[in-house]
């Protein structure tokens, strides 16, 4: 939602991929969909994004600033 309205998001991640547990479940809760069926569109839709990097690997050590000016280590 927020790439769609022309800003650039980065997505700290500190796996390989995104999809933390729900990866790893069988079915999900309400509807027993199957997790990656779910799952996987999300993380194609994340990696074809021209406004999302996805930082693998990563994490946020630090924040500082204010809205519209932080800074992030």
């Amino acid at each position: 939602a927020i790439a769609d309205t022309g800003n650039n998001v980065y997505l700290v991640e500190k796996e390989a991929t995104i999809g933390g547990h729900m990866a790893l479940f069988d079915k999900t809760f309400p509807t027993l969909d199957c997790s990656i069926c779910v799952l996987g569109p999300m993380m194609t839709e994340v990696k074809d994004h021209p406004n999302i990097e996805l930082l693998t690997y990563s994490t946020v050590e630090n924040v500082d600033g204010y809205i519209g000016n932080f800074d992030i280590t």
